[in-house]
């Protein structure tokens, strides 16, 4: 990889129904701010960086639902087990 000297990236935001600025600086991003995405600007394409969407808050929201969904899952599978005469303790 060549070494760029990239002091003059652009920050920019918006709303998701916003048309992306025409930016052409590599490295610059763009916040949609209704829906909390972010982009970057690479080899003069806007690319959503997943990594800068991740929070704190929404992680554990994330932990929240997987907790449920596996034990909805535990409970649903408990219950066809018993309804087939398999009881697992």
């Amino acid at each position: 990889m060549t070494v760029k000297f990239i002091a003059t990236i652009q920050r920019w935001e918006g709303l998701s129904t916003d048309s992306k600025p025409g930016a052409d600086k590599e490295g610059s991003t763009f916040a949609e701010l209704d829906t909390g995405r972010n982009y970057v600007l690479t080899n003069d394409e806007w690319v959503e960086n997943l990594s800068a969407n991740l929070s704190v808050g929404k992680a554990i929201q994330l932990n929240s639902e997987l907790r449920y969904l596996a034990e909805k899952t535990y409970l649903e599978v408990r219950a066809a087990n018993l309804a087939n005469g398999i009881e697992v303790t």
